[in-house]
């Protein structure tokens, strides 16, 4: 099983080798075999590299403080969320 077996839900990896294939065909090159995936920026070269993410959870702890008596109770209202999920891909072309 190769590595797209593992992985046939995966919506982002499945859109890069979508993406890789474009080109590659666009190009007038063959199919396209991946040799690096991983999250962004991990790969280095990324125009993401230079840009620090900051998770919203951790800014929250950064600036808690503790609860004492005038400290408003937290009402916690549950929301509809989006996940999105994104990689960096290197695929090389036959």
């Amino acid at each position: 099983m190769g590595w797209h077996g593992r992985c046939r839900d995966c919506g982002a990896v499945h859109d890069a080798r979508e993406k890789a294939r474009s080109y590659a065909r666009n190009l007038g090159l063959g199919d396209v075999r991946p040799v690096a995936i991983a999250d962004v920026g991990m790969l280095g070269e990324s125009a993401t590299d230079a840009q620090p993410t900051i998770v919203p959870r951790m800014a929250l702890a950064a600036g808690a403080t503790p609860m004492d008596d005038s400290t408003p109770e937290l009402n916690l209202i549950p929301q509809d969320i989006t996940v999105t999920a994104a990689v960096d891909a290197r695929f090389v072309a036959s």
